[in-house]
């Protein structure tokens, strides 16, 4: 059993207050075990890169329009991202030389 703890945060809005009226940041730590024989790390890395974010992001979404949504603005809703194609991308941008995001 190969284990793995991935940390996924974001920030929004300035945390010195200047250009706008609100700063949050939010970080969620999850624990991951799989089960496999193989031992290749690349593919375990690949496994957790991909599956663990795209677990993660739903929760952290929710985590910062219930903190937001308790102050007296409008929540901040985070548009749901498909994870595993954005990563692909990144991917295959980054063999191919481009920066991404």
């Amino acid at each position: 059993m190969k284990n793995c703890y991935v940390k996924l945060g974001i920030s929004i809005g300035d945390a010195n207050l200047v250009k706008n009226s609100f700063f949050v940041s939010a970080t969620i730590l999850g624990e991951f075990s799989i089960k496999t024989q193989k031992t290749d790390e690349d593919y375990i890395y690949s496994f957790y890169k991909v599956n663990a974010v795209a677990i993660l992001f739903p929760y952290l979404r929710a985590l910062i329009s219930d903190l937001t949504g308790r102050g007296s603005e409008a929540p901040i809703i985070i548009p749901t991202l498909n994870i595993i194609g954005m990563m692909e991308k990144l991917e295959a941008d980054r063999h191919d030389g481009k920066r991404s995001i």
